[in-house]
């Protein structure tokens, strides 16, 4: 799920999986369920790999729309995360690269970007809303270590060191939970996709038993 410092290709894929399927969009605004969203990104992959995704064709791709005609707003990692965030494209965003001053976490930051965003307007909304993974690069440098952006009432983000960190994240890398860091080895069991695909599990299971249901 991440990333190296000069990007070579960006793919980003946006799967937004309403769970309730049997509830439209519009019903956001009106009484009753309103529908959960699961948004899966990847970087560094273009479409060409995707026949190798056994398991995301079969459960994914043959229940839901492909795009044979899309665009995205930047084809650089965190110009596009930005523009997810908002709503807005890169001019607008001033998010331009993945490092400060040009963009990057920092940029975000410094302009107050997370003030508002799809986790706050959502989160307004009553829906319980987490991040697991990747946030933006270079984040939380320059924001403390224990940051955690607007919005967001779970939150699992990868931990830079620096802002312009560059290498593996599968293994001995640091999240910051919640605000609290915690650290994670090189053992099998804290091989970072799987650590991320449980606490994914975990932040569901728990938001489908709370009184408000709806999560992002």
């Amino acid at each position: 799920m991440w990333f190296k410092n000069k990007i070579r290709l960006f793919g980003l894929i946006l799967l937004f999986l309403i769970v309730n399927m049997s509830i439209s969009a519009c019903d956001v605004t009106q009484s009753g369920p309103r529908p959960n969203i699961v948004i899966i990104l990847t970087d560094d992959m273009d479409s060409s790999l995707m026949p190798y995704l056994e398991n995301t064709n079969e459960l994914i791709g043959k229940n839901g729309a492909t795009f044979t005609n899309y665009f995205v707003t930047s084809s650089l990692c965190c110009p596009s995360r930005a523009s997810m965030l908002r709503g807005q494209y890169p001019h607008n965003t001033d998010v331009l690269s993945n490092n400060f001053p040009e963009g990057g976490f920092r940029r975000f930051f410094v302009d107050g970007d997370e003030a508002e965003t799809l986790a706050v307007w959502l989160n307004r909304e009553g829906y319980q809303t987490s991040l697991i993974g990747k946030y933006l690069n270079g984040y939380p440098v320059f924001a403390g270590s224990n940051y955690v952006p607007a919005g967001w009432t779970d939150w699992h983000a990868l931990f830079y060191k620096k802002p312009n960190e560059a290498g593996s994240f599968y293994n001995d890398y640091i999240l910051n939970e919640n605000g609290p860091l915690v650290e994670y080895g090189g053992s099998v069991e804290e091989y970072s996709t799987d650590v991320f695909k449980q606490k994914s599990i975990d932040f569901i299971e728990k938001a489908q038993s709370a009184v408000t249901r709806s999560f992002y």
